[in-house]
């Protein structure tokens, strides 16, 4: 029997159902909860106004979330609503992503179906309104995967600066850019001169990957060397 895919017209009306009823059920949850985030948040005022972290102040985790957060209190004030919209439309735009993906390997209906759970599995639901740059560094996770299953020209350094993102976002996400990593050099035989390495357009990502990353270490470092801590480095060797 000849398999029979979802019409690309209702593919995409359903799965615009899909986020929407994702945000519509997030909307009754945008009120202050008991979490990290509210660190997250005052950390995010104090950049905003003007605070250095790693230098000012101790911070234990990579920039960019209070970054995102210090943007959106200096352009808007502090907004509540606002700041906890990012892990939401970050989380919606996420599965949309995913579907893309799927849809390229397998089918319509496999993105829809991963879409659907990936937004309505008990996780997601549960922390996707708290700030905590996770959702953050899954869209741009989810964006390099979609870049790398593409046919683009320079799908290597987008992917290499998505990752590179994610990895100054939240640090679990180095673990996933060294798994691709991985695979993708044992697609061929390894190179050992990293400058031609860089050259390839297929090593551009691991060059591209390593600059982000490395700026949130030596960050971290200055500051433990400053204060006289003990500092224990994992190096990841790209």
């Amino acid at each position: 029997m000849e398999y029979r895919d979802i019409a690309p017209r209702a593919a995409y009306s359903f799965l615009a159902v899909i986020i929407v009823a994702f945000i519509v059920l997030h909307a009754f949850r945008l009120s202050p909860s008991i979490s990290d985030e509210n660190t997250y948040f005052y950390i995010g005022n104090l950049v905003s106004q003007g605070y250095i972290p790693y230098k000012d102040f101790f911070y234990a985790h990579p920039p960019l979330n209070i970054l995102l957060i210090a943007a959106i209190i200096k352009i808007a004030g502090f907004n509540l609503i606002m700041l906890k919209l990012i892990p939401v439309i970050a989380s919606a735009l996420t599965a949309i992503f995913l579907y893309l993906i799927l849809e390229k390997v397998a089918s319509r209906f496999a993105g829809l179906t991963g879409a659907l759970l990936f937004l309505f599995s008990y996780q997601t639901l549960r922390v996707s309104t708290y700030v905590t740059g996770i959702e953050t560094a899954t869209l741009c996770m989810a964006i390099a995967l979609y870049f790398l299953f593409s046919e683009k020209s320079r799908k290597y350094i987008y992917a290499g600066l998505l990752l590179g993102i994610a990895g100054i976002t939240a640090f679990f996400s180095v673990i996933a850019a060294a798994v691709i990593a991985v695979v993708l050099l044992c697609q061929e035989p390894p190179v050992t001169d990293w400058w031609n390495a860089t050259l390839n357009c297929r090593r551009w990502f691991l060059s591209m990957l390593r600059i982000p990353l490395l700026f949130s270490w030596f960050r971290l470092l200055n500051h433990h060397s400053k204060n006289g801590g003990i500092l224990t480095l994992n190096v990841l060797i790209v």
